[in-house]
């Protein structure tokens, strides 16, 4: 993390406001201008023979084709694209969301470049999209959208059945793995350490409470215990106990405590 507060610091001040919002500008644009010439958006797609043949603009391109061709949903799309970029750049700020864009574009490409099966036409694009809104649900997974503009749902659900659909896509498709890989290697990095984190706390967590229902226990044994005052769930009902992660757990006063 020091080396991106590092480059952030040297090169913040260049990094592009609401670059997510131009991207999906340039995406209703490229849209509208479909209908009226729809093999344009051949020309934009993440093609390896066609950027090897010299039309390198595809390299950067592919973010502006549109996920969607009903107008409807397009305008789902667009207005969802906009809540992420908002919500990102207010969490993360411009550079990082600026970086995790570049990333992603840079990865693609390799991923491409790499691959040695048929085209996979504007997938690249759907998975680039997917990427950003994977890091907007990890920001902030209780985030509620409403589906169908009816039903509100949060967005981690949406996000676990979009993963869900990718890794059927990964299994049946090895044509298919190479490029998705590269594709989500800017998630994976950006987003991989936290996640694992709260994992395997939940799952310390998960495996105390196992050990604990399991255990013949008298009426005043305890399953929280602070690791600076040693009070328990017993001795205050209010408290509230988290394991940090030097792996001890504290109670809801010692814990700032110990982290000041």
């Amino acid at each position: 993390m020091s080396l991106i507060n590092n480059l952030e610091n040297k090169f913040g001040r260049h990094a592009i406001p609401g670059l997510v919002n131009i991207i999906a500008g340039f995406q209703v644009a490229v849209w509208i201008l479909s209908k009226f010439q729809p093999d344009f958006l051949e020309w934009l797609t993440l093609n390896k023979a066609m950027i090897l043949g010299g039309q390198v603009w595809r390299l950067v391109t592919f973010v502006f084709l549109p996920g969607q061709s009903n107008p409807v949903w397009m305008l789902v799309a667009v207005m969802l694209l906009l809540t992420v970029g908002r919500v990102l750049e207010e969490t993360w700020g411009a550079f990082r969301v600026n970086l995790y864009i570049l990333g992603g574009i840079v990865f693609a490409a390799v991923g491409v470049l790499l691959q040695q099966t048929p085209d996979v036409g504007a997938m690249h694009s759907i998975w680039f999209g997917m990427s950003i809104f994977f890091a907007f649900a990890c920001v902030v997974p209780n985030y509620e959208i409403l589906l169908f503009f009816i039903l509100p749902l949060k967005v981690k659900y949406i996000a676990m059945l979009g993963g869900a659909m990718l890794l059927l896509d990964f299994i049946g498709s090895p044509a298919l793995r190479l490029p998705m890989i590269f594709s989500f290697l800017n998630f994976f990095i950006a987003c991989g350490p936290g996640l694992w984190h709260d994992f395997t706390q939940r799952t310390k967590v998960a495996a105390r409470r196992s050990r604990f229902d399991s255990a013949q226990s008298p009426n005043d044994s305890f399953f929280h215990k602070c690791a600076t005052c040693s009070k328990t769930e017993i001795d205050d009902t209010t408290l509230e106990f988290r394991v940090t992660a030097d792996g001890e757990e504290y109670c809801s006063v010692c814990k700032p405590k110990k982290q000041a």
